[in-house]
């Protein structure tokens, strides 16, 4: 039985988070015994724990395994596997490498105002958005598991906001065992599982219009994330992460390996820069994942 939030004036709760795989379906936090009433922390004090780590974590580098399926621009089912490099600078820089023996199959990243995804492989083709325009109609259209914001949230690096507004909700799940968290934003609800003690997140949901679960993350494997010149202990962030987008059924399993902020040489401008990778790539079809078709372009926007 999925696990749901204790209810509150009433109000009945939204399911847990759907299928993130055949042999790993209905990811959830663990059950327990109901525990004792106890009082439940305010949003400032959930969001103060969760932002002490993610605000330390403004540069990350890791080496990445990825295993990734999802519907190209053409329509066609495809998964990719291999090996990559997982790259992040504050607030919204991004980028997730994929391939094999040297060679890049998928490119996926962002920077403050845009998000894209390149195949530099033939056809040397890719798809660019703005953040702002990103709905779950164009994610369905592109196939894609998550945005990079969204990979950017589920695993971990993203703080809370202070103040968000509509306010946000506090509630303990019904086996006692984890602070739910529930954010309003422009696409729906962001629904966190807390283990209460250091507020780490087992779950992060997207929740939809009628309850429908959007997106959905499992993240395990919390392991230290090495910063250079600072003593102490280290921020944790998820080393594995299995995400699900459900209308489009895409999937991204993603492993983590040498958590690091990345030293004085590993994170470069160029890794976040899109014309730079375009020319690096020498991609030829970019096509805007905002136009009512995704018309080649000649350049950027």
């Amino acid at each position: 039985m999925t696990p749901r939030r204790a209810t509150t004036a009433g109000a009945v709760l939204l399911a847990l988070l759907g299928a993130l795989g055949a042999c790993e379906t209905n990811p959830r936090p663990r059950t327990e015994p109901v525990a004792p009433a106890r009082p439940t922390p305010g949003y400032a004090e959930v969001a103060a724990l969760y932002n002490a780590r993610a605000a330390r974590l403004s540069r990350v580098w890791a080496r990445a395994v990825v295993s990734i399926a999802f519907r190209d621009q053409d329509g066609t089912r495809r998964s990719e596997q291999g090996e990559g490099h997982f790259q992040f600078v504050a607030p919204a820089d991004s980028a997730l490498s994929v391939g094999k023996l040297g060679e890049v199959y998928l490119w996926v990243g962002s920077d403050a105002h845009r998000y894209w995804l390149l195949e530099p492989r033939d056809p040397k083709r890719g798809v660019v958005g703005r953040h702002e325009l990103l709905n779950e109609s164009t994610l369905d259209r592109l196939g894609l598991p998550a945005a990079p914001l969204d990979l950017l949230r589920v695993v971990a690096v993203t703080p809370m906001p202070e103040q968000p507004e509509p306010p946000a909700a506090v509630a303990w799940s019904s086996d006692g065992a984890m602070l739910v968290v529930d954010l309003p934003t422009r696409r729906g609800i962001w629904r966190y599982w807390l283990e209460p003690r250091d507020m780490l997140p087992q779950v992060i949901e997207l929740i939809g219009p009628g309850d429908e679960v959007i997106l959905s993350a499992s993240l395990e494997r919390y392991e230290r994330v090495t910063l250079r010149g600072q003593g102490g202990f280290f921020p944790l962030m998820p080393s594995r992460v299995r995400l699900t987008h459900h209308e489009s059924g895409s999937t991204l399993s993603l492993t983590l390996q040498a958590l690091s902020d990345g030293g004085e040489s590993r994170l470069t401008r160029e890794a976040f820069d899109l014309d730079a990778l375009v020319a690096l790539f020498n991609i030829i079809d970019l096509r805007d994942a905002d136009a009512p078709t995704t018309a080649p372009r000649a350049s950027a926007p």
